[in-house]
């Protein structure tokens, strides 16, 4: 995951999932993958430290 504009209100982050969409193991399948986005907002600081509140 690769994260831009961290520490502003409004952080994004993009990246790739893969998942196995066989159940019970399959040795000769191939992960599946997908391309995602997060976004953090609600940035609160507190003394020293800082967090997001939200997340979508």
């Amino acid at each position: 995951m690769t994260w831009r504009d961290w520490g502003s209100p409004r952080a994004r982050g993009t990246g790739v999932a893969e998942h196995l969409s066989c159940v019970g193991g399959c040795p000769d399948s191939v992960p599946g993958t997908h391309r995602f986005e997060a976004v953090l907002s609600g940035l609160v600081k507190h003394r020293h430290a800082a967090y997001y509140s939200h997340a979508a």
